[in-house]
């Protein structure tokens, strides 16, 4: 690879960008503390062992959210407690998959209604966690240039919709157009890619799952090539949220993805 130092560092500067932009928002992945399943009827949150238990929620707060028929509405919440920066009042509660999330705050927590499939979720942020303060930075493996390939991306005759499962299991459709082939070491090998929006994700997982890397898998975004021919840089290979927190809800790789190679390059387990 021609200048070579310069793509090294290319590839650093990324990564530093990468783990300023983890942290940067005070809901981040490493603050993340909690996923409470939001059943029909009224859910109350609170400190007691009765209802939806929160460690760090005030002890003199309580909120009361109803869940029926997909949609989830506060019910009742006592003083102190914000909705968007101001304080609470009954209303309908736009979830992640509808816009903007409304925001629940508590005391140190920060709290808002998600979907996955058909069910309704509640997921807390605490801003003291301290998961966060003890943040001190990614693993990765060295740059290696070696596992920046060329491929090739290969449209489907027909473009396929496939059910992929998340780690809660949950499942939910995406569009796959095609695959990517690219070549290592000798042999031929295959990523199905999705489709978002102007990009596709390759997620996968591969045989450094059972050592070095986090075994729920990583994956890359790339752009859509003008033409078929394209370059796959696996230096770039990232965790899903769930590789810093058993509280995200990550896809699961499909098993066209499952590869029988060790890729030895991007981000290793997170945990030493």
């Amino acid at each position: 690879m021609e200048n070579q130092e310069a793509y090294i560092n290319q590839i650093l500067q990324s990564r530093k960008e990468h783990e300023h932009a983890l942290i940067q928002s005070s809901r981040n992945w490493l603050s993340l503390s909690g996923l409470f399943l939001l059943h029909e009827g009224d859910n109350r949150v609170n400190s007691s062992p009765h209802g939806i238990f929160i460690e760090g929620f005030p002890a003199d707060a309580e909120i009361i959210i109803n869940g029926a028929k997909g949609r989830a509405s506060l019910v009742q919440a006592t003083a102190g407690v914000l909705l968007n920066d101001k304080p609470a009042q009954p209303q309908f509660l736009i979830a992640d998959v509808d816009g903007e999330a409304d925001v629940l705050a508590a005391g140190s927590l920060l709290m808002i209604v998600i979907q996955r499939g058909s069910q309704l979720y509640l997921r807390v942020w605490n801003l003291d966690a301290q998961t966060l303060k003890d943040f001190h930075g990614l693993n990765y493996y060295p740059v290696n240039p070696a596992f920046c390939l060329p491929a090739e991306y290969i449209p489907f005759d027909i473009p396929r919709e496939k059910i992929i499962r998340d780690a809660i299991g949950g499942e939910t459709s995406k569009p796959f157009p095609g695959f990517v082939r690219f070549r290592f070491m000798g042999s031929n090998y295959e990523l199905i890619a999705e489709e978002i929006e102007e990009q596709f994700l390759l997620n996968f997982t591969d045989l450094t799952r059972q050592d070095t890397t986090y075994p729920g898998g990583r994956f890359m975004v790339i752009d859509k090539p003008e033409q078929n021919e394209m370059t796959l840089d696996f230096n770039l290979a990232r965790n899903w949220p769930c590789a810093y927190t058993p509280y995200a809800t990550c896809p699961l790789p499909p098993v066209e993805n499952h590869l029988m190679l060790r890729i030895e390059a991007g981000e290793m387990r997170y945990h030493d």
